[in-house]
């Protein structure tokens, strides 16, 4: 969890809102959101891209340096922080 940004727990924690930069050698980097294995109870909300903020759909592809704010259950929140750092491997 030490390469994420924030986390902001909601609702004694039952929701988390992460902020996580995407670093390089990600397994998902270039892959589109639709083609990534993520846990059920995860949002991708927002994407900031340089200074665009991006609301994706499946088929937005995330890019080394993106910053993705996702919404996530407090139940999947380490699992969803180890995808979106590199440390497990979720895509298609």
């Amino acid at each position: 969890m030490e390469k994420m940004t924030t986390m902001l727990p909601l609702t004694n924690g039952k929701i988390n809102v992460l902020e996580i930069p995407i670093l390089e050698n990600v397994s998902f980097e270039e892959k589109e959101l639709k083609d990534m294995d993520l846990p059920r109870d995860v949002i991708v909300g927002c994407i900031v891209r340089g200074d665009r903020s991006i609301i994706p759909s499946g088929n937005t592809k995330l890019l080394t340096g993106d910053i993705v704010i996702l919404i996530v259950n407090g139940a999947v929140k380490e699992e969803v922080v180890k995808i979106f750092t590199g440390q497990g491997v979720h895509a298609k």
